[in-house]
């Protein structure tokens, strides 16, 4: 099986994941090439307004279950 390549615009995608997204996804994502930040590794108890103003800041996708 041949290594999969990210595009040059897969490779600018980041991400911010909410708490509620499971660990596993994450790990996939990151294995995958993309820049995940996990709000749970930040502040689990952060509030959705803080991750939308955090992800607007950082250019970051906001990824919620």
């Amino acid at each position: 099986m041949g290594e999969q390549r990210l595009s040059k615009f897969e490779e600018r995608l980041k991400f911010l994941a909410d708490v509620n997204v499971e660990k596993g996804i994450i790990e996939l994502l990151r294995n995958l090439g993309f820049e995940v930040q996990w709000v749970a590794d930040l502040d689990k108890f952060m509030e959705d307004e803080q991750v939308l103003k955090l992800a607007a800041k950082e250019s970051r996708i906001v990824l919620k279950r």
